[in-house]
């Protein structure tokens, strides 16, 4: 085989291990075999690449559907290897493979090149989309959290955005339509979901101001273990949740702690929602499971309540 070729089928190989890696399904053994013939390689390469992109449709309905409410599925059959490409490339292999037992050397050579060529094509359209796919929820999830957060903390769903949110809204929705997925997934899916979270923080500190004194959104729950023997306490927090860890939910839960004169936290109350029910009650056991603190006690006879902002983000973990 020319250098060329084997040049490029090196590329393929990297190139796929990067979309299998990001597909997050089981990845194919890239460089195994390294005695193999080349086309023979290729042809493993391209049953690899096939057998990860059936299994990601497997997998559609699995996986949430995006801010259009679509499917990776729909997407694979819009802009990845579709079956007529897949027997497209079926036949340009068996071609070339029945050109090698005829000392058609050339033949397998350009075969194989144009083969290589077109899987590289597929190779990156696959790992666009798979790296969107891994990440798509994050816009979708904001945008829902965001909806959520309001209802649960009470609040009028007309409330002032970010002006810069429904332009990149609508910029991701035609970049999408573009099947632009390396924009979509690297730079505006994640930018729309920072302009959400920012736009729930903001009014979060605006409405922890005019709750100081009113009735939290959730009955007071009390201690159910002495301060002296408290349940472990995860270091720097609450343990995140590994639902809500698997499903991208962040947020910031505003808690309202009744304390004993020995600064012990006997009982607290969801003051604001951080819009997801799981953190929310991660925030309260762990402010009912922690020792009391010293530095809170405030004499014989002195109760105090107080209000304490937890917050849950991945960069904390």
């Amino acid at each position: 085989m020319s250098q060329r070729y084997q040049s490029q089928l090196c590329r393929c190989a990297g190139a796929l291990g990067l979309a299998l890696l990001a597909s997050g399904l089981t990845i194919f053994p890239i460089g195994a075999g390294a005695s193999e013939d080349r086309l023979q390689q290729l042809r493993s390469y391209y049953r690899a690449l096939r057998q990860q992109t059936w299994q990601l449709y497997e997998s559609a309905n699995m996986l949430p559907r995006d801010i259009r409410g679509l499917t990776i599925a729909d997407d694979l059959r819009a802009h990845g290897l579709t079956r007529e490409k897949a027997r497209s490339l079926d036949e340009q292999l068996a071609a070339a493979e029945s050109g090698a037992g005829q000392d058609g050397e050339a033949l397998v050579d350009a075969t194989a090149m144009a083969v290589t060529t077109q899987l590289l094509g597929e190779v990156g359209r696959f790992t666009e989309i798979a790296n969107y796919w891994t990440g798509s929820g994050v816009a979708v999830r904001a945008r829902d959290n965001w909806t959520s957060f309001l209802k649960i903390n009470g609040l009028p769903e007309a409330q002032d955005l970010d002006p810069a949110i429904p332009v990149l809204e609508k910029r991701l929705l035609e970049e999408l339509q573009a099947g632009d997925f390396r924009a979509a997934g690297r730079v505006s899916a994640p930018e729309l979901a920072a302009l959400y979270g920012k736009a729930r923080m903001t009014l979060t500190r605006q409405v922890a101001g005019s709750r100081s004194g009113a009735a939290p959104v959730r009955d007071f729950r009390n201690r159910s273990a002495p301060c002296t023997t408290p349940s472990p306490q995860p270091p720097g927090g609450p343990a995140y949740p590994p639902t809500s860890r698997r499903l991208s939910q962040e947020g910031t839960v505003v808690l309202r702690l009744r304390q004993s004169p020995e600064g012990c936290t006997v009982a607290a109350a969801v003051v604001i929602s951080s819009g997801y029910t799981a953190l929310d009650d991660a925030a309260v056991d762990w402010a009912l499971q922690t020792p009391a603190d010293p530095g809170e006690a405030r004499g014989p006879g002195v109760e105090r309540t107080k209000d304490l902002a937890v917050s849950f983000k991945f960069e904390d973990e």
